[in-house]
């Protein structure tokens, strides 16, 4: 249930996945990957797949690529085990009505994997984020489409 139809979310959907981390103290993958600059060039690059893919593209075509990057980042970056901090609280806020179906997230974690792949990051490190974003699903998929 959404707030828009005057129910409140459950506290299992509402969950929060903020970790900060001190990279000073730990190598982690964010810092195999090159820090900051790695998980840019990550997105990047993932986000070239995105686009090109007919299914998904359509789903950005009026996104604000800069603030959906830097929000990209900031999740990478704390599933990666980086010093940024994430709340997935606003993650059902920015797919709600957008038509997101479940074969449309496999997909874009399909494309993401291999784009963590590409970047050369251990099997742990890749299962790790996709973990992570295979929690924030149920706040991505639209329930009242076919497959979602």
């Amino acid at each position: 249930m959404t707030a828009a139809n005057g129910g409140t979310r459950s506290l299992s959907r509402c969950h929060r996945l903020v970790h900060t981390v001190d990279v000073a103290t730990s190598t982690n993958a964010y810092d195999r990957l090159g820090g900051a600059e790695g998980v840019d060039r990550l997105i990047a690059g993932f986000y070239d797949r995105v686009l090109d893919d007919a299914d998904l593209a359509p789903f950005f075509q009026h996104a604000d690529m800069s603030r959906l990057l830097t929000m990209q980042h900031e999740f990478i970056a704390t599933a990666l085990g980086g010093p940024a901090e994430f709340a997935s609280s606003t993650l059902h806020h920015a797919h709600a009505g957008r038509g997101i179906r479940g074969s449309h997230y496999v997909r874009f974690l399909d494309l993401f994997m291999k784009s963590l792949e590409g970047a050369g990051l251990e099997q742990e490190d890749i299962d790790r984020v996709l973990e992570r974003m295979a929690i924030a699903a149920p706040d991505v998929i639209d329930e009242t489409t076919e497959d979602g």
